[in-house]
C-alpha cells in the first residue's frame, strides 16, 4: 500500500501500523479530540488488572458484572499459564509448536467432555502456520457437534479482533529453536498481545514454555509469565482499628457486615446484604483518600462509579 501510494522509503516507520495505530496517527492531528473509554465491561477483574499493569497505566475500570461469568469447572476467573516444554520449528513458511498444539487439544477435550463446559471458547495464535496446525489437530480430535456446543473459533489474533469468548486459549509458539522473526514479532506487536488477552471474558489460558520465555529477553512475555505465577496476597480482615470498631458496632445493632468483600477486582471494606440491596460501607481516612487539594482522589471517584454501575 505504501508503494502504491508512492510513499518514499525515508520516514515510513512514522506511519507504519506496527509502530503507530491508526488511532494514534489521527490523534496526532492538530484538530483531533480524543476521549479515553475507561470502563472495561468484557473481562474478569484479574485480566483487567494485568491490562492495566502492562498497557493502560491503571486507567481501566473493571466493570464486568460477575454474574455473567461462565467458567469451566476447576478454573478460577482471570489470567493463567499452562506450561509446555516443547520446541518451535518452521513449517509452511511460518513458526509452529507441536507441543503447544497437543496441549491445547488436550485441554479443549477435557473442558468439553470431562468438565461439560458449554460457554464459548476461542483459540488464538499470532501465526498463520500455528493456527493451521491447531485447526487440523482439533478437527481430528473433537467432533463438529462438540465444537459447535462451545462456539469454538480458531483464529489468528488479527482475524479475531472485535470478537470475544468466555475462555481464550493463547498459543505463544515461543520455545527452544524459535525463529528470530517470531521473537521480533512480540517486540514490535505489543498491541496484538493486548488484543489476544482482552478477548477473554472469564479466563485467558496462555500456553508456552515459562522458563524459556523468562530468559527470552522479551520483557512483555517475561512479565506475563511472572504475572501468572504471582501468588495472591492474603488480605487482613481489618485494615485499621476504626474498621474493627465499626464492625463490632454493626454487630451489636444486629447487622451482618461482611468485611473485605470481593467485587470486580477490588475489596469492599464492608458489604451488607450483597444479594439484595448491595450496600458498600467504606471507612476511608483523609490521609489516604484525599489529593493535595483536599478533594477525594480520582481513583476513589472512579471506584464509586464502577460499583454504582454494578448496582452497589
Amino acid at each position: 500500500l505504501m508503494d502504491a501510494a508512492g510513499l518514499g522509503r525515508v520516514g515510513r516507520h512514522l506511519v507504519a501500523q506496527s509502530n503507530n495505530s491508526l488511532f494514534a496517527f489521527v490523534r496526532q492531528r492538530g484538530a483531533a479530540h480524543w476521549h479515553f473509554l475507561a470502563d472495561q465491561f468484557r473481562s474478569a477483574p484479574d485480566i483487567v488488572s494485568y491490562l492495566n499493569e502492562e498497557f493502560y497505566e491503571g486507567r481501566l475500570l473493571a466493570s464486568q458484572d460477575p454474574r455473567r461469568i461462565r467458567l469451566p469447572d476447576g478454573y478460577k476467573p482471570g489470567l493463567a499459564w499452562h506450561h509446555v516444554s516443547g520446541v518451535a520449528t518452521r513449517e509452511d513458511g511460518g513458526s509452529v509448536n507441536h507441543a503447544e498444539a497437543s496441549a491445547i487439544v488436550q485441554v479443549l477435550t477435557e473442558m468439553i467432555r470431562e468438565r461439560g463446559f458449554t460457554g464459548s471458547i476461542g483459540v488464538l495464535s499470532p501465526f498463520n502456520s500455528q493456527v493451521g496446525l491447531l485447526i487440523r489437530r482439533i478437527r481430528a480430535a473433537i467432533s463438529e457437534p462438540e465444537q459447535a456446543r462451545v462456539s469454538l473459533r480458531v483464529s489468528t489474533i488479527d482475524k479475531f479482533q472485535g470478537g470475544e469468548a468466555d475462555v481464550i486459549l493463547f498459543s505463544l509458539v515461543v520455545a527452544e529453536g524459535v525463529h528470530a522473526a517470531t521473537l521480533g514479532f512480540y517486540t514490535r506487536e505489543r498491541r496484538r498481545v493486548n488484543v489476544a488477552i482482552s478477548r477473554a471474558r472469564a479466563l485467558c489460558l496462555v500456553f508456552g514454555d515459562r522458563a524459556y520465555v523468562q530468559r527470552s529477553g522479551i520483557g512483555l512475555l517475561a512479565r506475563l509469565a511472572e504475572r501468572t505465577d504471582r501468588p495472591a496476597k492474603p488480605r487482613q480482615t481489618f485494615e485499621s482499628e476504626w474498621e474493627r470498631r465499626i464492625f463490632e458496632a454493626m454487630l451489636r445493632r444486629g447487622l451482618d457486615p461482611i468485611p473485605q468483600y470481593p467485587v470486580a477486582g477490588r475489596y469492599l471494606d464492608f458489604a451488607l446484604d450483597p444479594d439484595g440491596r448491595r450496600l458498600d460501607l467504606e471507612v476511608d481516612g483523609r490521609r489516604w483518600h484525599a489529593d493535595p487539594d483536599g478533594n477525594r482522589k480520582l481513583s476513589d471517584r472512579l471506584r464509586d462509579r464502577a460499583l454504582i454501575a454494578l448496582g452497589w
